[in-house]
Order: structure tokens, then C-alpha cells, then sequence
């Protein structure tokens, strides 16, 4: 029998410990199996396993969809201080011979050290590891086979879905990480060309994607997910938040200007039953916060804004206003 040498290496204690009771509440107290557990968990991080082209597979599949992987697995966050300032223990289990030397040279090429490395797949096996993840990838590319073919499916007037067709192909071109000079060459590539279709293709592709904004860098785009949580460590808006509350006001080109005093003044009539009004320092002040326009560059932009139904702009009541009354839109 080939001798399995030993794992000799200190990881965070809590992990150890809730690791121990998972592996315990497994296997319903049967000993023997803690050596067989952490192996697997080594081998399936370091991707050892028989099932790790099976993931980058299933990858490739999701890439060709016109998504990306990324906003579905669970990023091994390799962090060369993961174990610092935490309380440790020794670990001291029998793995395979290929499995620690193929996991110690996985740590070595994330510049980790091999208790971290460990730490962190004690830590993804107990969350469901690559099988949770393969199953959440699958369901996934399920539900977009279904679409890619419902887009492919001519409609009522004989298209062939061109808009998605073209979307996915964009979506194709770009990486797990990409700028707005990315996406806007990868639009252009499909003859696309008009500052409005631009506009269009770049909320269609984040959409499909499930991508936003960068909170500090708008021009990088990222996960929604990985956007969202940058955004609460640093205290900054929602990236889903609307564009205005994102950016500051020197940032904003004229239609997102006009587009959120719109937006404001819905807001507003919606919560006064139908009929509401913005005033020049309410877009000042309130639309824009601090950094806006002047008193007359709101005038001028609560004027533009009211040549779209059902907004007016005039003075009310002695008060110069946006006027946003929701019973004249069409129902």
C-alpha cells in the first residue's frame, strides 16, 4: 500500500473546529472519516478532483451564452493574510501523496501559504463546494439555452431576434472583467455606431451580464454582486442606485441630467397621488445634491425635461416648477 504522508499545517482554529462537526454530523459520528474529508476538500480546491473539467466545461458553456462564470462560483479569495491575527491549530491528517504535493504547489502559485490555502477549502467544502456550484452554473445555462432559443424563434413579424443575437455576441467578446473602451469596441464591432445605440447595447449586455459600474472606477465594470459589496465597504451608493446618486453632477451627460430630474418628479407625484412638482432648489438641492447646477441652469433643464408627456413646466400657485401629472399618461 502507498504511504499517505501527513498534513502538518496550521489553520484557523474556528474553521478546524466547525470542519471537525460538519465532517462529524456527515457521517453521523462514524469514525475514520476526517482524513478522508479534509483529502477531498484539498483535492477539489487545488482542482485535483475528476470533477474540475467538468466545471470548466460547464464555464465554457456559460462564456459562450455570453455570460461569465464568475458572478455564479464562489471566489477563492486568496488572501496571504487570511490567517492573521486568528487564533490557529495544528492539523495533522493522512492525504494522498499527489494530493499535498499537487495542493502545496497550488499555494505556492497563489503565494499562500499552505495552512491558508487549507483554511479557505476546509472553509468551501463545508459550503457545498463544486458540487453546489456546479449546480447553481447548471441551472443557470439552462434557463439561457431556453432564452438564446426563444431569441433565435422568429416572432410576429418574421425576425430572428437580431437585438439578442447581437447582445450575446457582444457579451462573448468581453472578459470577466471589462472597461467601458472594451464594451463600447465590442458593440462597435457589430456595426453599431450611434451614441443612442451605444447607450442601448451597454444596458442590454450589463443586463445579460449582470454587471455594473465599479463604485470608484465607472469605467471598469464588474459583478453586480462584487460592485455591491465594494460599494457598502467604502459607504458609497448602491451600483443598481440610479446613475445621478452614482456619479457626481459633472459627470452626468445632458440626457442622464434631464433623466433623473424626470425620474424625481414621478417619484414625487407618486407620492402625492398622481400630481407632483419639483421647484428650482428641490433639483438643486434634492435631484442633485451639493456640486449642481446653477439657479438657471436648473431652470433650463426643468424646461427641457417638460417636452415629454406628462411633465409641464410654468409657474404654479406664484412658484416656478417642474409639473409631473401622472393622469395624463396613457394607461
Amino acid at each position: 500500500m502507498t504511504a499517505r504522508p501527513k498534513v502538518n499545517w496550521r489553520v484557523v482554529a474556528a474553521v478546524w473546529a466547525a470542519f471537525r462537526e460538519y465532517v462529524d454530523e456527515k457521517y453521523d459520528g462514524i469514525e475514520g472519516r476526517l482524513g478522508y474529508e479534509v483529502d477531498a476538500a484539498m483535492a477539489e480546491y487545488a482542482d485535483l478532483d475528476a470533477y474540475a473539467p467538468v466545471e470548466a466545461e460547464v464555464d465554457r458553456l456559460i462564456r459562450a451564452a455570453g455570460r461569465t462564470p464568475a458572478d455564479l462560483s464562489a471566489e477563492k479569495e486568496l488572501i496571504a493574510d487570511a490567517i492573521g491575527g486568528e487564533e490557529t491549530t495544528l492539523v495533522q491528517v493522512h492525504v494522498r501523496a499527489g494530493v499535498k504535493e499537487g495542493f502545496q504547489a497550488a499555494a505556492n502559485q497563489a503565494d499562500n501559504r499552505p495552512g491558508e490555502h487549507l483554511t479557505r477549502a476546509l472553509q468551501e467544502r463545508m459550503d457545498g463546494g463544486r458540487a453546489t456550484r456546479l449546480v447553481r452554473k447548471l441551472e443557470r445555462l439552462g434557463a439561457d439555452t431556453e432564452r438564446l432559443l426563444a431569441e433565435a424563434s422568429p416572432d410576429a413579424d418574421g425576425n430572428l431576434g437580431t437585438v439578442g443575437r447581437r447582445t450575446v455576441s457582444i457579451c462573448r467578446r468581453l472578459g470577466d472583467e471589462f472597461t467601458r473602451d472594451d464594451l463600447e469596441d465590442a458593440i462597435r464591432t457589430e456595426e453599431l455606431e450611434s451614441t443612442r445605440t451605444i447607450r442601448t447595447y451597454t444596458e442590454r449586455v450589463l443586463d445579460r451580464l449582470e454587471y455594473a459600474e465599479h463604485p470608484v472606477n465607472t469605467d471598469l465594470f464588474i459583478p453586480e454582486e462584487e460592485a455591491a459589496a465594494r460599494a457598502d465597504e467604502l459607504d458609497l451608493p448602491d451600483p443598481e442606485a440610479p446613475e445621478h446618486e452614482r456619479k457626481g453632477y459633472d459627470a452626468l451627460d445632458a440626457d442622464e441630467r434631464l433623466q433623473a430630474i424626470r425620474d424625481a418628479a414621478i417619484s414625487e407625484a407618486q407620492e402625492r397621488g398622481g400630481l407632483g412638482q419639483l421647484t428650482v432648489e428641490d433639483v438643486r438641492e434634492d435631484v442633485f445634491h451639493s456640486g449642481g447646477p446653477s439657479d438657471s441652469g436648473a431652470r433650463g433643464m426643468m424646461e427641457r425635461a417638460a417636452t415629454a408627456d406628462p411633465f409641464s413646466y410654468g409657474t404654479f400657485h406664484g412658484t416656478t416648477a417642474l409639473r409631473c401629472d401622472l393622469s395624463k399618461v396613457d394607461r
